[in-house]
């Protein structure tokens, strides 16, 4: 993701995420299938998830970060 094109609070909310998260954002999924991964608080990849923690799901294409708190989601960062 390049910081030129982002606004402070895309800076502000990516400084949050553990960079286990930013690093299998980055590099998840192949040209058709979709991947998807859930991550603890603390960014340790986990099966599935009951309670806070990070949702990752993206293709060749792009892929996106979610923070999961209180059984609720919020988009947090885009990566082309």
């Amino acid at each position: 993701m390049n910081t030129d094109d982002m606004c402070l609070s895309d800076i502000e909310k990516e400084s949050e995420i553990p960079n286990s998260v930013i690093g299998n954002s980055q590099c998840c999924g192949g040209y058709l299938d979709l991947e998807h991964t859930f991550f603890t608080t603390t960014g340790e990849p986990v099966e599935s998830l009951d309670g806070d923690g990070w949702f990752v799901i993206g293709n060749y294409y792009g892929s996106a970060i979610f923070k999961i708190v209180d059984h609720k989601m919020e988009r947090m960062v885009d990566f082309d």
